[in-house]
């Protein structure tokens, strides 16, 4: 939407409803402004619901499991992913194709001639860790789940070491995958294209969800943010850009839109309070005076 989640009044900071973020995400201003531009909205499902639909869009490959069929899978034998066979029916396996299925097929939306914007959220190397650092599938001892951080770490799947371990496996599998998809997409693309690379958020092995002084915000909030422009002109972007610029630049870039840069901030949310907002971009230059940092030893000494 280019811009900060609005203040929703007192009531909405104790609610721990989703239903706004739904809403903000449903019908954004960069997809409703590229659509009076004449663009085809596409979005790949994400298995995610917050990031699953978007007003308009077409949805080129199936949904193979929403969150209420995974739901119902995980009170059945094929919620684990512990055995020797994979069944393709379960939720792991759904969310490995799903992560596949969007690698694969980006570059397919970019072969005609009308212009296209495509959202893929591609929840990887974010948990559930599905794969090595091979592309092989990764058992995993618990139910399905998107938890991260201290509600993964909650589960019983591992430790903080085993997390970064499992990340930076994903991670690895996700550079190779990505560089034939971005190599497809502008081989296949009949009219100049921009390509974004971008975070949602950083790894969280040092994420607590209910408290930002224990939360590693550099780790957290850190993110790869990376633009493919056609003319290679870049002078607009910088270092310590966050996302609420990236779409501000494009449309003044390459729309001639008359919108500026607003300050880049970063804020801090627990889960059961998603808009009770917490301003955290001074604590995102060092964590190490956190009580958490020092309880684990990560704290750096004199």
């Amino acid at each position: 939407n280019m811009n900060y989640i609005p203040d929703l009044g007192e009531r909405a900071k104790t609610t721990k409803a989703r239903i706004p973020q739904l809403k903000f995400f449903y019908v954004n201003a960069t997809c409703e402004k590229l659509r009076t531009l004449g663009y085809q909205i596409v979005c790949f499902p994400s298995g995610y619901f917050l990031t699953g639909k978007i007003h308009g869009a077409i949805y080129p490959h199936p949904e193979w499991l929403n969150e209420f069929e995974r739901g119902l899978f995980e009170i059945t034998a094929l919620a684990s992913d512990t055995g020797d066979s994979q069944d393709a029916r379960g939720p792991f396996e759904a969310q490995r194709r799903r992560i596949l299925c969007a690698l694969d097929h980006l570059a397919d939306t970019h072969a005609g001639d009308r212009p296209v914007f495509v959202f893929a959220h591609i929840v990887c190397p974010h948990p559930p860790f599905l794969f090595y650092a091979s592309g092989k599938p990764r058992k995993t001892n618990t139910p399905y789940q998107h938890s991260d951080g201290s509600e993964w770490l909650a589960s019983g799947e591992g430790t903080v070491r085993d997390y970064r371990q499992r990340y930076v496996d994903q991670l690895k599998f996700m550079n190779v995958k990505l560089k034939t998809t971005i190599d497809a997409i502008l081989l296949r693309s009949k009219r100049p294209t921009i390509i974004i690379l971008q975070g949602d958020h950083g790894p969280g092995s040092m994420l607590d969800y209910e408290s930002a002084a224990n939360t590693n915000m550099p780790e957290r909030l850190s993110i790869l943010s990376a633009y493919y422009f056609p003319d290679k002109q870049y002078d607009l972007l910088y270092d310590k850009i966050t996302p609420v610029n990236t779409f501000r630049v494009i449309f003044r870039q390459y729309f001639g839109e008359a919108i500026g840069r607003i300050r880049d901030k970063n804020y801090f949310s627990a889960w059961g309070t998603p808009f009770y907002f917490v301003d955290v971009t001074d604590a995102m230059d060092s964590w190490e005076g956190t009580p958490r940092a020092i309880e684990t030893g990560e704290a750096r000494t004199p």
